[in-house]
């Protein structure tokens, strides 16, 4: 155990399985991402050491910190969450956050990071450290206090309290008549299996590589996600024409809020747009559901694809990226690698 001002860390191990996931979903912070099956799955598929953390004041148990350790050549770097998993973002959760008064979450939030970068500097010695927080932990300064590079981010929510008609009303009425448009052409939302996973993930890629991008294949980490949480956590809508998928979207449902996560990609079927309706029809299965938040996750970062998912008159919901180095050098060479377009592979 790191002890540092009064805050201590402490490494759960798999016997904290259950008291882990309870803390996660206690908290308005905590997403399916920080659950421990999901997080064994990513350290297995990113060749990394997952350290789970736990935070403690005191005798007090005030958040948990997922942290995935990888060591390339001399390089050192801690992320959360790791790359290539098709996770935004990840980071600290802590219990009763929004119950304390503002002196007590500075407190807290300062003194948590500071155990947390003596343990990746001194302890593990990080050159690179990076951070990516989850929606509903709206204080970025100790990050910034504590040395970080900040820059802010965005996803979309969309908040079911409200009544349905409501939300509809609320939508842009271009969008609501294309839905009205796309039932009448003869486009039928339904659920999906584990072909559609596949379909959905091929689809995906094809998009991006339309764009230049390329993806890695994340085949084997999708599947293994799939077979643990699709009984209960994750499910899969898909629109069909004339019998045929032509796209869907993989949902993840966890602590009141439905998260729109992969698919959506534009359909090579000529004259149909199916995914405003297939949008519509997924957040009123989250609404019926009692979900509190539909959540079209985002980075933020893309005006194209503002274009589409403003349309449903979501909130936007900011999440941060924090950078640390251990030394001027290691941030020269990541601002360089930006400029130039050339990333090392993490």
């Amino acid at each position: 155990m790191v002890e540092k001002m009064g805050f201590s860390i402490r490494i759960a191990d798999s016997h904290a399985q259950k008291e882990w996931d309870d803390y996660i979903e206690s908290s308005p912070q905590g997403t399916i991402f920080h659950t421990w099956n999901w997080l064994k799955i990513m350290e297995k598929h990113t060749n990394s050491t997952l350290y789970p953390l736990q935070i403690f004041k005191g005798s007090t148990h005030i958040a948990n910190y997922p942290i995935f350790f990888k060591k390339k050549g001399c390089l050192k770097v801690a992320l959360s969450p790791p790359y290539t998993t098709e996770v935004l973002y990840l980071g600290p959760v802590l219990s009763a956050y929004e119950s304390y008064k503002l002196s007590k979450i500075e407190e807290n939030l300062i003194g948590i990071q500071s155990a947390i970068d003596k343990f990746l500097f001194s302890d593990l010695r990080c050159n690179f450290v990076n951070l990516r927080t989850a929606p509903g932990l709206i204080d970025s300064r100790p990050f910034r206090w504590a040395g970080y590079d900040i820059e802010p981010y965005y996803t979309y929510r969309i908040d079911l309290s409200e009544d349905i008609e409501k939300i509809w009303y609320g939508m842009h009425k271009t969008l609501r008549k294309k839905i009205k448009s796309e039932r009448k052409n003869g486009i039928v939302i339904e659920q999906g299996d584990e072909d559609d996973l596949w379909l959905i993930h091929s689809e995906t890629r094809r998009r991006f590589s339309e764009q230049g991008k390329i993806r890695e294949d994340i085949s084997a980490y999708l599947d293994e996600i799939y077979q643990t949480y699709h009984d209960q956590f994750l499910d899969i809508l898909v629109a069909k024409y004339q019998g045929e998928t032509v796209s869907g979207v993989i949902r993840l449902n966890y602590n009141g809020v439905t998260c729109q996560w992969i698919g959506l990609a534009k359909t090579e079927v000529k004259g149909i747009s199916p995914n405003d309706l297939l949008g519509w029809e997924s957040i009123k299965i989250a609404k019926e559901r009692g979900m509190r938040w539909y959540e079209i996750m985002d980075g933020g970062d893309n005006p194209r694809l503002r274009q589409f998912k403003s349309k449903f008159n979501p909130e936007l919901s900011i999440w941060y990226s924090a950078e640390k180095y251990s030394h001027p050098l290691y941030r020269m060479a990541r601002t360089l690698s930006r400029k130039t377009g050339y990333h090392v592979k993490i």
